[in-house]
């Protein structure tokens, strides 16, 4: 049986120059245009057709590479599992475009957007003690999934807050709901133009 898992990259890098990193770097072999392992096997293509508007609505920005992992969970799964791990964070460290990593292309396993790099806690690839030995900066948290894209994210908003909402979202003639997102887009806006996103530090 064999696991899939896609790393989606806003990058200017051709799948070629990710896949030469890779065998340079993790000492993986070559057959024709994929790269094999212990328990792995990897390819690279474009990302130009049409799931970018997918990913746009769901993560807010667009791909242009798909680097796929196949795994073996039958022989050498856990060398592959590594190797998986280390592609990723070798694509990460250098590379600076978001990024997200998805398993069977619906459940988020990690996703790097505005610099700041975050793993889904209820699908860890590894500890956090051996994710803090690539030394990069990253934050362990619940991620939404493409598989509940139907499922409407609530967010809790205090009593007196709401009220000020409702009240403003009728003189729009809008919805709280709408309102809120639009009041939500416009801050994060906001902060990613005044601060520096780019500092996160682990934590659980």
């Amino acid at each position: 049986m064999s696991l899939e898992y896609e790393l989606l990259i806003v990058t200017d890098w051709q799948p070629l120059d990710i896949l030469n990193l890779l065998s340079r770097e993790l000492e993986l072999e070559w057959e024709e245009t994929r790269l094999f392992g212990p328990g792995i096997v990897l390819g690279a293509t474009p990302e130009t057709y049409d799931p970018q508007s997918m990913m746009m609505e769901n993560f807010g920005f667009q791909p242009t590479l798909d680097l796929w992992f196949w795994l073996d969970s039958q022989e050498n799964y856990q060398r592959g599992k590594e190797i998986l791990l280390e592609a990723t964070m070798l694509v990460l460290k250098h590379l600076s475009g978001d990024v997200v990593l998805l398993f069977n292309s619906e459940y988020t396993v990690l996703q790097r957007t505005s610099g700041v790099l975050i793993f889904n806690q209820k699908i860890l690839l590894s500890s956090k003690d051996e994710l803090e030995k690539f030394k990069q900066p990253f934050y362990i948290q619940p991620l939404r999934s493409l598989l509940l894209y139907d499922r409407p994210t609530t967010v809790a908003v205090d009593h007196p807050i709401y009220s000020q909402l409702q009240v403003v979202a009728t003189v729009r003639d809008k919805s709280p709901t709408r309102l809120a997102n639009e009041a939500i887009a416009f801050y994060l806006k906001h902060i990613k133009n005044q601060e520096d996103l780019n500092n996160p530090i682990a934590s659980e």
